[in-house]
This record gives C-alpha cells, sequence and structure tokens, in this order.
C-alpha cells in the first residue's frame, strides 16, 4: 500500500484554495489513504489523487488550440511542480483571455462553458465537430445552455438552444466565429 503524505495533501489544498478565484467547482474527498480532487475551471478538468505523489488527470478539451487539448496524465512528487502546471493551464490561460461568453439565466451572469462534446471524421464534407455549451448556478448544478456544429472552413450551426437563458443565436454564433 502506497503512503499517505498528509504534508504534501495539506499543500496542495492549501494552493488550491488560494486560486478561488479561478475555479468554477472544487470538490475534495478522501478514500484509502488517498486524497481526491476535482476542478472544474474556465478551460479544464482536473482530477486530483494524491497519496505520495500527486497525480493529476487533465481534460482540457474546452480549448482546442491549448498544447494540452487531449487528457494528459502527469505525475508530481512536489507541490511546486503542480503549481507550475496549474499556472500555465489555468492562470495564464484565464489571464489571456479577453473576452468570455456570459450568459443570464435567472436574473444573474454566469460563464458559459464550452466542450468538444464530438468529433465526426465520417462526413463526406469533412469533419464535424459538436460543441455542449453549459454553466453552473450558484448551487454548482449543471444547465445546458446549446449545442452547436463546427462543420469544415469554420462554418458554425446553432443546432439548439434550450428555454430559460437569456442568449441570442446570433451572440452564440459570433463567439464561436470570433474565437474558433
Amino acid at each position: 500500500m502506497e503512503n499517505f503524505d498528509i504534508k504534501l495533501t495539506k499543500n496542495t489544498i492549501r494552493f488550491l484554495t488560494s486560486k478561488l478565484n479561478y475555479l468554477s467547482k472544487m470538490t475534495v474527498e478522501n478514500f484509502n489513504e488517498k486524497c481526491f480532487i476535482y476542478i472544474i475551471t474556465k478551460k479544464s478538468i482536473f482530477n486530483i489523487s494524491i497519496s505520495n505523489e500527486i497525480t493529476v488527470e487533465v481534460d482540457n478539451n474546452q480549448d482546442r488550440f491549448n498544447s494540452y487539448f487531449y487528457n494528459q496524465t502527469y505525475k508530481y512528487k512536489s507541490v511546486e511542480d503542480f503549481k507550475s502546471l496549474f499556472n500555465k493551464l489555468v492562470v495564464r490561460a484565464t489571464n489571456n483571455d479577453k473576452e468570455e461568453l456570459n450568459i443570464r439565466y435567472k436574473g444573474k451572469d454566469y460563464p458559459l462553458y464550452i466542450e468538444l462534446a464530438d468529433i465526426d471524421n465520417n462526413r463526406s464534407m469533412g469533419t464535424e465537430k459538436n460543441y455542449d455549451l453549459h454553466i453552473y448556478d450558484s448551487k454548482g448544478k449543471e444547465h445546458f445552455v446549446a449545442q452547436v456544429s463546427e462543420y469544415p472552413l469554420g462554418v458554425f450551426n446553432l443546432v439548439h438552444i434550450f428555454d430559460g437563458f437569456d442568449i441570442t443565436e446570433q451572440k452564440i454564433i459570433n463567439y464561436f466565429e470570433d474565437k474558433y
């Protein structure tokens, strides 16, 4: 059985709580001498497990221009190494974003999360990409807002927009055309 490093766990959690303004959601659980931390940020999802080292699985499919686009797994012996990864993927990416797409839901503004949901390579005209757009409300509950398809040559189509959200089709399409 692996040795549980409580100091490593505490220092990792302390670092993450110092970066709460970059996090949309964070859950911490302990199980069988391991600490599991699940984090959602604007462009990434982190599954972290800590025992005698920090194992980080990064799902960064919300930022297709990032070099860490596909799921990656990293192992670190120190919090300093993890901080470097977190700062590169989250802090720098967040600070570089000049404009994010916000949406009004039940009188409050929420950032819109864009997730690459499907890639269909079997299209006769080329690859089609489908994106799911969702928000997390103040209770952390996920709400799907819309679905967008990207056809070859950068043509976007709003497939479906769910009721209850204050956003126009044109605003979504303009955002995709500008950012993607």
